[in-house]
């Protein structure tokens, strides 16, 4: 655990969480999606009311699953940065990279 800090472990939280909403909107969006292409296969008995109403939820839900994916993405790649910024720390690369540059 040492090898974490606060902010990793927090950003790490983050992503877990966006995971998580992720699967939930993932499922609900590929059920709702069952239920539309039944609707529009076998009718909805309402005059397309209901295929409308799902049609908007599916591409509400899709548009929550695309945009969970792209700040997972980015919450990833923050997490990363982290990670190298503390290798470096770690490593002492940066302290050499510093001296180096005091000289050029």
């Amino acid at each position: 655990m040492s090898n974490f800090n606060k902010q990793m472990l927090d950003k790490d939280i983050q992503i877990n969480n966006m995971e998580n909403r992720f699967n939930e909107a993932s499922y609900t969006y590929h059920t709702n999606l069952l239920k539309l292409l039944d609707a529009k296969t076998n009718g909805d008995g309402k005059g397309g009311k209901t295929i409308d109403e799902l049609y908007r939820n599916v591409h509400e839900v899709f548009s929550s699953v695309i945009a969970l994916q792209k700040n997972m993405v980015e919450a990833s790649m923050d997490l990363v940065k982290l990670q190298l910024q503390r290798a470096f720390e770690l490593s002492g690369l940066d302290k050499v990279i510093e001296k180096n540059d005091g000289k050029q």
